[in-house]
């Protein structure tokens, strides 16, 4: 077959990746006008048609000039897939997923599940514990509204329930060391 008119298509012009001179395969080239692989034949695009298959492509029968040989080819094309490599990302390292929380109709009703017995012993269990701190809790009061205590003489009379202390307790430091025999 007759070559085209146009001039010959170098393989030095073209990157490595857009021809394949492996020993052992066909020469191969990416055809220039409708980028898909074609064999050489006798320096040669092979002939082949457009996507139609009605027309022929333009660069069919295009002479291919090899003026690279296929060991510069295939150091190329090792330069060209370190040079890939390094381009890559690491690895993508997932993000752990946090436990997700309890269901806000879950928590409510976890409280709900307790026995009617146990309401009953808390809430008893509660009033015994505000009745240990009730006198503590009316001294403080007192104490606080009285703004001169231990004053020599205080602008009013403090009054307090029967049985509490007019002093606030005093803390007795342990000694350490000596048991008292």
């Amino acid at each position: 077959m007759r070559s085209n008119t146009r001039p010959a298509l170098r393989l030095s012009t073209l990157r490595p990746h857009q021809f394949e001179m492996t020993p052992g395969l066909p020469f191969a080239v990416i055809c220039p006008d409708c980028r898909v692989w074609r064999r050489i034949n006798r320096s040669k695009i092979q002939p082949h048609f457009l996507s139609d298959e009605t027309t022929y492509c333009p660069a069919s029968a295009q002479r291919v000039e090899q003026d690279v040989t296929p060991e510069q080819w295939a150091l190329a094309i090792t330069e060209g897939v370190a040079d890939t490599a390094s381009r890559r990302p690491t690895t993508v390292l997932k993000k752990v997923k946090a436990p997700a929380p309890k269901a806000v109709l879950h928590i409510a009703q976890s409280r709900s599940d307790d026995p009617v017995g146990s309401d009953k012993q808390r809430a008893k269990q509660r009033t015994q514990q505000w009745e240990a701190a009730r006198v503590d809790v009316l001294v403080t009061d007192a104490l606080r509204q009285h703004p001169l205590y231990g004053a020599k003489s205080p602008l009013f009379s403090l009054t307090l329930p029967d049985g509490v202390a007019t002093e606030p307790p005093r803390k007795h430091r342990k000694r350490k060391g000596r048991l008292a025999a």
